[in-house]
């Protein structure tokens, strides 16, 4: 399994390439496909058309590394989109390789910080127009940051 550090972020190419292209090639879909930089030190994960084989393109301090894995049987669910890659976490990516179905699995509510529900409290409060209470909830997302936008505008 790859131990990926926190940071490092992960792409995957949702259209079908060449399962034969190397390094060099796989830098330049990167490059011009993906419009991501392959030397990041992030990891970009393609796929071929029968969705058997998937390629790993990663920059590692000195040079590329890739890395390469066939299933004997199955494929691997990918996830369709529109757009020409998807980002995605290291939990998912691990999913992803060991053969789950990402569309049929549900994620858990979690905690979630408590500052956003005390922004949003305190922003529907504020007098004044909508412009007015927009400025003072960019005042409040300063002090009270949290996981997501205000939506209190």
């Amino acid at each position: 399994m790859l131990s990926l550090a926190p940071t490092t972020r992960i792409f995957l190419c949702v259209t079908p390439i060449d399962i034969r292209r190397s390094f060099d090639t796989l830098a330049g879909l990167v490059r011009n496909f993906l419009g991501e930089d392959p030397m990041s030190g992030h990891l970009f994960v393609f796929r071929n058309r029968e969705e058997d084989k998937v390629k790993m393109l990663w920059w590692d301090r000195d040079g590329y590394a890739i890395f390469y894995k066939r299933l004997e049987k199955g494929t691997f669910a990918i996830p369709e989109s529109v757009a020409a890659g998807v980002e995605m976490d290291s939990t998912t990516l691990s999913l992803l390789l060991s053969g789950i179905n990402l569309e049929r699995v549900r994620k858990q509510d979690r905690y979630t910080n408590g500052a956003r529900k005390e922004r949003a409290k305190i922003a529907s409060n504020l007098p004044g127009d909508a412009e007015q209470r927009s400025t003072k909830c960019d005042w409040l997302r300063r002090r009270l940051p949290c996981c997501a936008p205000c939506t209190n505008a």
